[in-house]
């Protein structure tokens, strides 16, 4: 049976160039997992037990902790290196009669559904301390003793409510579409009683050079750096028409693997005669990042020859 052409031609651009952000194995983090999953399971079983006895307060709460240690593990693998494993669902091909048919790369979702996984166990506790009964679970009696009683989790409840609410309406969805003529950036800015959309058009031909760079946020010194991409050339503001010198397009905010786009957009720029491939209906499979095995060893060979 003969092989995908798509996938002939993701391994050509994956050999192509080397990875700027390698995807590291961070053993710290897979400890601090192991350790979280099986409290998790822990708090689950007196999740159960609440069931059980017909305490639905108790029965809540402790699914509320094992939600919050759930989404901590989850958080703790990804930062480990166990991400991006496949190409998200809903990455799309764009077939809209405004552009060419090509690659739709949608705003990632993280770090809003951490916000609310995290905040409803903090919220419950307002709901769930005064039902507590003495000598029934003293682990969840020793918790509300330790955040202060009623008013420490009546303040841990506003927190967390004001939190997810923040989450909700201040937002900066970015999308980017990958086209055979060019690419378009999409960040739409959402602030309560004030909405902007900017997007940007590059086309192709009008590239100088596309790079890799980092972005520490307004702290320059943040020991945290968000992977981005730089693209020089002559760019188009769609709304007013203005043209500027070059775009960052923030693949931290972007679903998928960020070497792989960034190998996908240097491998178009530098081969014109292969931009149609985009349109093609199994174009989104140019996106299917390396095995996490491959990354890994990549980094070493990176690190070693650092």
């Amino acid at each position: 049976m003969p092989r995908n052409p798509s996938h002939a031609l993701n391994d050509r651009i994956r050999s192509s160039y080397e990875a700027p952000w390698p995807q590291r194995l961070e053993r710290g983090k897979l400890i601090a997992a192991a350790v979280a999953l099986p409290l998790a399971a822990v708090l689950s079983a007196f999740a159960l037990e609440g069931v059980r006895r017909n305490e639905p307060d108790t029965a809540v709460g402790f699914a509320g902790f094992t939600l919050l240690m759930s989404t901590a593990a989850g958080i703790v693998l990804s930062g480990g290196g166990f991400r991006h494993l496949t190409v998200s669902r809903r990455v799309t091909r764009d077939q809209t009669s405004e552009h060419e048919n090509g690659i739709h790369i949608p705003h990632k979702r993280d770090l809003l559904l951490i916000l609310v996984l995290c905040s409803l166990p903090i919220a419950t506790l307002p709901v769930l301390l005064p039902h507590q009964r003495q000598g029934d679970f003293s682990l969840l009696d020793e918790v509300f003793q330790r955040i202060g009683g009623t008013v420490g989790a009546a303040v841990l409840g506003i927190f967390s409510l004001a939190l997810f609410v923040l989450s909700l309406i201040i937002r900066a969805p970015t999308s980017l579409g990958i086209y055979p003529n060019g690419l378009h950036l999409t960040v739409r800015r959402l602030i309560p009683f004030f909405t902007s959309t900017a997007k940007h058009v590059i086309e192709w031909d009008h590239i100088e050079s596309i790079t890799p760079a980092f972005y520490s946020g307004p702290n320059s010194k943040s020991p945290t750096h968000h992977p981005v991409i730089r693209i020089d050339g002559v760019v188009i503001d769609v709304h007013t028409g203005e043209e500027s010198g070059g775009l960052e397009v923030p693949v931290y905010r972007l679903i998928g693997e960020p070497n792989t786009l960034y190998r996908l957009l240097r491998f178009f720029h530098e081969n014109p005669d292969q931009r149609g491939t985009l349109s093609d209906a199994d174009s989104l499979e140019l996106l299917q990042p390396p095995s996490l095995l491959e990354r890994f060893r990549a980094a070493r060979t990176q690190k070693a020859k650092a």
